[in-house]
């Protein structure tokens, strides 16, 4: 039994949709309960709002199958940035010299499986060491698993730093310290 053969029965039984919305929802709905800890009601806005468009879209994404018919089509309803048949095309194109319709890139597990993993990975280890210090280092392994070119994973990786460096410093927002190490931050 190849490790292919064991990740395509592995992903039959588990919706890893069902994985990454779940992933989403609970540190949603843990953050909307924390913000009512906050000392500043104006600190209290963003993360409420931010929060609550997750939880809202997690749960509509979760109930599609029992939702009312109106509703349903509103939310499984697919916007096509690009043209369907454009697509195909280069599908066609691409048969023969992609591996494995398995992964896009041709790694031994799905792309739908790493995704998961890796939303995964990034929370947990953000959580433990902050967001700003975890953030380039998952935008470099997600790169470096799509296989971006060096030059663009040399703009979007300090890129990726800066954002929480923003963050930190003009929003105030403490994503340099995790609750486990680097609890002091800068």
């Amino acid at each position: 039994m190849t490790l292919e053969s064991v990740f395509r029965k592995a992903t039959e039984r588990i919706n890893t949709e069902y994985v990454i919305l779940f992933t989403m929802l609970i540190p949603a709905v843990y953050m909307f309960i924390q913000s009512y800890d906050f000392q500043a009601t104006s600190a209290t806005i963003f993360p409420r709002i931010m929060a609550g468009f997750v939880i809202f879209g997690s749960v509509l994404l979760l109930l599609r199958p029992v939702l009312p018919e109106p509703i349903y089509s509103i939310v499984t309803n697919e916007s096509q940035l690009i043209d369907v048949e454009e697509d195909k095309e280069i599908d066609d194109e691409l048969d023969g010299e992609v591996e494995s319709t398995f992964s896009s890139v041709g790694r031994p597990i799905p792309d739908s499986v790493f995704a998961a993993a890796a939303a995964i990975g990034y929370a947990l280890a953000g959580y433990v060491a902050g967001l700003m210090w975890v953030t380039p280092v998952f935008v470099l392994i997600y790169g470096l698993w799509f296989k971006l070119s060096w030059r663009v994973l040399a703009v979007i990786v300090p890129l990726s730093f800066m954002i929480g460096f923003g963050f930190m410093e003009f929003v105030n927002i403490p994503v340099d310290s995790g609750e486990i190490v680097n609890r002091g931050g800068l």
